[in-house]
């Protein structure tokens, strides 16, 4: 995965990438504008929001992970959305129980919908903002 993507930086511990085919579909929002006869600064926000959206929706998932004590390592920004790498962590119970291991792999069904459920709820977050923000300016 990191050969086909850029690094964005860090965002609470959390290494944030940009997959190659986002670079892709900007040129393609771009091109679109341009045969709409729009300007290429719409091709180019639309793109920008796009990424932006993205971007809020997996920090919606990386805040609820931290919240549950959930490690990431990383989250990779795509077109269709993201894909989060968790990274595994020692257990506390680990000294109790030598034959379960050292380290916590999978996530409950609780960790995970919650983890899940973050990220839509921060684009209707988000939604919600821009509704209050366009009716307030109207």
């Amino acid at each position: 995965m990191r050969t086909y993507s850029i690094p964005l930086g860090s965002f609470f511990g959390v290494q944030l990438r940009l997959h190659l085919t986002f670079l892709l579909l900007g040129a393609f929002v771009i091109i679109q504008a341009v045969q709409a006869h729009a300007s290429v600064d719409r091709g180019i926000a639309l793109a920008v929001l796009m990424l932006v959206a993205v971007g809020l929706h997996e920090i919606g998932h990386v805040i609820a992970a931290g919240l549950m004590r959930v490690r990431l390592r990383l989250i990779l920004l795509m077109p269709l959305g993201g894909v989060s790498f968790y990274g595994t962590r020692k257990r506390a119970d680990a000294s109790q129980d030598p034959a379960q291991g050292d380290e916590k792999r999978f996530l409950s069904p609780r960790q995970e919908t919650i983890i899940a459920l973050a990220g839509p709820l921060a684009s209707l977050l988000v939604a919600g903002a821009a509704i209050l923000y366009i009716s307030a300016t109207m």
